[in-house]
């Protein structure tokens, strides 16, 4: 008799631990959902200001270069720079080239608070094809990884 209540007492025991230890696992649990909801509302939040913040610089960009030639405006907010990111393309025909048929054209990225470029992409309208096509590869995997953190 005192094996058998011996033996329920260890069963007991071992339920109650692993009942305690899902209790604890639950709880930890719903603490990471609580962290990744404020971090997903937090980075929401950063999202729409960046956004507000490079509409603005689109804005002073048209007025500045004229509207037609700034387009495809991107917004982003970088975790890992804690940073708003603005990038822009702006076409310049015939500017400085001897055939105004001719057209080149700068990807700029730039931090919207600070306005500082961070990465700057210019298509030279007479460059070899080969060498344009490799400085756009490596532009875009630098550009990719900007919008993607």
């Amino acid at each position: 008799m005192g094996i058998v209540i011996a033996i329920l007492c260890a069963s007991m025991l071992v339920y109650l631990k692993s009942k305690s230890e899902g209790y604890l696992a639950n709880k930890q649990i719903e603490y990471q959902y609580s962290l990744l909801k404020n971090n997903s509302q937090n980075n929401f939040n950063n999202e729409v200001k960046c956004h507000d913040i490079g509409e603005k610089l689109f804005v002073q960009d048209q007025e500045k270069y004229g509207i037609g030639t700034v387009y495809d405006p991107q917004y982003h907010y970088n975790k890992k720079l804690d940073t708003c990111l603005y990038a822009v393309t702006n076409n310049e025909f015939g500017v400085g080239l001897p055939n105004a048929k001719r057209m080149a054209f700068t990807i700029l990225i730039k931090n919207s608070l600070t306005n500082e470029t961070i990465l700057k992409f210019v298509q030279n309208a007479y460059e070899d094809q080969e060498q344009l096509t490799k400085r756009q590869d490596q532009f875009y995997e630098k550009y990719k990884e900007l919008f993607s953190n």
